[in-house]
């Protein structure tokens, strides 16, 4: 899954670690502000520095654009003196239908709507990510060498959903013990693939 990660800038250092993180779980991160770069030059007129701002907005919405789910780390209301360019990436992934996360604290309205996925803390939101970051093909090659014994259909916060459009991912567990996610878009890609099924056991 691609994911930009939003956060007010003073917090690149603890979001290049959760970068790591996401990497190592096989996502990709788009947020290229994470490296650095955009911060104002001193010494310079008001318009490069105008130049520069508009640039790291067009890099920032760009990376947003090219990812499947943005993660906002929000600030406790009345806390920080912030200028909230997390809101305005966030806005943008709500009106594009992207997957939306939200972790720290639902600092308005639009953070309380029902697709939205709230966690407290990185912590929690982490255990949803952790195993999504597998491929269809992934799952193909695995199903093609071990039976499939169990599948579970997983709601924004990784418990069973009770209705269909509850569901945002989908746990597979094969017979070698290995659990693999997609998220529920890439599941409908195995529509008419053939998995091996583990036999039912006879009636005692």
């Amino acid at each position: 899954m691609k994911i930009y990660l939003a956060s007010r800038y003073s917090r690149a250092p603890e979001l290049r670690e959760i970068r790591r993180q996401l990497q190592e779980m096989g996502h990709e991160v788009t947020s290229r502000w994470l490296d650095g770069g955009h911060e104002i030059k001193p010494g310079g007129s008001d318009q490069a520095a105008d130049d520069e701002r508009a640039r790291f907005a067009r890099e920032d919405w760009s990376d947003m654009e090219a990812a499947d789910c943005v993660v906002s780390f929000t600030e406790e209301p009345r806390k920080t003196n912030t200028r909230g360019g997390r809101h305005v990436e966030f806005g943008g992934a709500l009106a594009l239908g992207k997957k939306c996360v939200v972790i720290g604290w639902q600092e308005n309205v639009f953070h309380h709507m029902q697709q939205v996925e709230f966690h407290p803390n990185w912590a929690s939101a982490s255990l949803n990510f952790a195993g999504t970051g597998q491929t269809v093909e992934a799952v193909k090659q695995k199903a093609s060498e071990f039976e499939l014994v169990s599948i579970n259909f997983l709601d924004k916060k990784g418990r069973i959903a009770r209705q269909s459009n509850k569901v945002v991912s989908v746990e597979m567990s094969f017979i070698d013990g290995t659990k693999m996610s997609l998220p529920a878009a890439d599941f409908a890609e195995l529509d008419n693939f053939q998995f091996k099924l583990r036999p039912a056991r006879p009636d005692a």
